[in-house]
């Protein structure tokens, strides 16, 4: 019995934290590879598919090519974590999270290594293509990692969708609450907010809510940690990485259907 339970697969409510922590990973790894990688994103891939029509337009095929990199980059990335997730499936590898994350914290670990050899950011061509190939493959690995929350579809790399869900649940919800707090006594509204708890278009929406705002604290704790520790500041991700390969080690993340 000690051995079943120990591969119990972790509860929705365990799941929107580790979504709230991968997103924050996320967004500290987007705006460090922001600032290092020649205003490159890493995980937003909408940003760098219309900046490559902007660099080719005013005549900067480079730009426009690195840019067109990191989006095929970040596919890659996601075919690989689909080939793991399936192949482990078929083999009866329950923890295939372990796998996906602890490669992106490689990745990871292997972009702070090479940018300290470049402190002046004057890294040759074939090394910046190397830096963007670690944190665009990491990101991809992520976003396909953690995908669902129970009923809702997250990704853990961008926010868009994310807050396209959080104003659909939002407006529902609203709509329930007007409708349950409808007519006189204040004991309506007591008994709506109780059972707005249980209600799933107020949990979606503080769900989305939550991720949007773990992307935004990321970033701030990006340009905040950049500015003292350069390219380490990624380490911080990478040990968070860390503890939740251990997680998924104990309670696998994905699930094995």
């Amino acid at each position: 019995m000690a051995q079943a339970s120990s591969y119990e697969p972790l509860d929705s409510g365990s799941k929107v934290l580790l979504a709230i922590g991968l997103t924050w990973t996320a967004g500290f790894v987007d705006i460090v590879g922001y600032i290092l990688l020649s205003h490159i994103l890493s995980a937003n891939m909408s940003g760098n598919t219309v900046e490559i029509s902007f660099h080719l337009f005013h005549g900067s095929p480079g730009q426009a090519a690195a840019r067109g990199l990191a989006v095929l980059l970040f596919v890659a990335g996601l075919f690989a974590c689909a080939l793991i997730h399936e192949t482990c499936k078929r083999r009866g590898i329950r923890s295939s999270a372990a796998i996906t994350l602890g490669m992106e914290a490689l990745l990871l670990a292997g972009f702070v290594v090479l940018a300290g050899r470049f402190p002046e950011h004057q890294e040759p061509r074939a090394v910046f293509d190397l830096l963007l190939a670690f944190a665009t493959l990491a990101m991809g690995l992520q976003n396909a990692t953690l995908t669902r929350v129970g009923a809702l579809t997250v990704r853990t790399t961008h926010v868009t969708g994310m807050l396209t869900k959080f104003a659909e649940s939002g407006s529902r919800y609203l709509f329930w609450l007007y409708d349950k707090t409808r007519g006189a006594g204040t004991g309506r509204y007591r008994e709506a907010l109780r059972l707005s708890w249980h209600h799933e278009d107020f949990k979606d929406t503080a769900t989305t809510g939550g991720i949007w705002l773990s992307f935004l604290a990321g970033g701030f704790s990006g340009v905040w940690l950049h500015g003292a520790w350069d390219a380490r500041a990624l380490l911080l991700p990478v040990v968070l990485l860390a503890l939740f390969v251990l997680v998924d080690l104990k309670r696998p993340i994905m699930s094995a259907e």
